[in-house]
């Protein structure tokens, strides 16, 4: 637990960087400030500590599942402490949170991220055969698009995927990650990604997401995938092909944080472009010629009969 603690220490003074650099700057008279919120940053570790799930611990997911945990993941389900980590680590609270989930990504380096328990009803999981990559990004852009126009402050602007929607049709299972950033940002920015997965149940879905970034996409992955793999549902509790579905056009879209999923429009490559737009010329300078023949000659025909 020791090696835990120190992992903890380092992200958790990380989340509270900030105060660290303004007690630094600061006169002596902030000192008490500070000693303050250290002290409250070691009772918080205290917590997390005590209460952290680590490898190979066999964890209770609600009463929907248990997760075999592997390294380098510990899982926190105490929620009062999970409640204050989140909001530490400013990351945004679900409505059906089960707990908080850490994983040292490096040895200077970590990621934290939430498990939720979402009762959605059944889903037919397998629909995510029917939207190709490239349906699921045109969908999230518009998304992303929509929410800019009720939030104009900073608006965001999805590059694309950082793991393209991988769904698994023995598991019912699915991941994806995508590359969301201000507009504002240079051309080539990467930034911190949120990667998910999704293990589809007979009543709902548990989702783990996780905080990490571009460069340790890998890693994130791995984690991702192997706490999935690590989730066997309670019995009754699994995905079921025979129980009815949600009737909801937009279960599946909720399920990847979107508003709706629908078809990418279709582009042609410039190439085909360039050579397409001659000979759609071509071809109406053709009709018009013919066109202009046959009144030629019927005009001939009538002038003949005159005589």
């Amino acid at each position: 637990m020791r090696i835990l603690r120190l992992i903890i220490v380092a992200s958790l003074l990380a989340g509270g960087a900030c105060i660290d650099a303004r007690a630094q700057t600061a006169s002596t008279t902030a000192v008490p400030v500070a000693n303050a919120e250290q002290e409250r940053l070691d009772s918080l570790l205290t917590a997390v500590t005590h209460y952290s799930f680590s490898a190979p611990a066999r964890v209770e997911l609600g009463d929907q599942a248990v997760v075999r945990l592997t390294e380098p993941m510990y899982l926190l389900t105490d929620l009062d402490t999970s409640l204050k980590v989140l909001k530490l680590q400013q990351i945004p609270v679900p409505e059906h949170l089960l707990g908080v989930v850490h994983a040292a990504m490096q040895t200077d380096s970590h990621a934290w991220g939430t498990v939720e328990w979402v009762p959605s009803g059944s889903i037919d999981a397998d629909d995510m055969q029917a939207w190709s990559a490239s349906d699921m990004l045109a969908s999230l852009q518009d998304t992303v698009a929509r929410r800019n126009k009720e939030n104009p402050g900073r608006p965001l602007e999805v590059r694309g995927w950082v793991q393209a929607p991988n769904y698994d049709p023995a598991t019912h299972q699915v991941t994806w990650a995508a590359l969301i950033i201000p507009q504002d940002s240079p051309k080539d920015s990467s930034g911190v990604v949120t990667y998910n997965g999704v293990a589809f149940g007979r009543d709902g879905y548990i989702r783990i997401s996780l905080v990490s970034t571009v460069e340790r996409a890998r890693v994130a992955e791995a984690v991702i995938t192997d706490f999935l793999h690590g989730i066997t549902f309670n019995p009754g509790k699994g995905y079921d092909v025979l129980a009815p579905k949600a009737r909801e056009g937009n279960a599946l879209a909720r399920v990847m944080r979107m508003d709706d999923i629908h078809r990418a429009p279709i582009k042609l490559p410039s190439v085909f472009a360039d050579k397409l737009v001659p000979l759609v010329g071509g071809g109406i300078a053709l009709v018009a010629a013919l066109a202009l023949a046959i009144y030629g000659l019927r005009y001939r025909r009538r002038e003949a009969r005159r005589w």
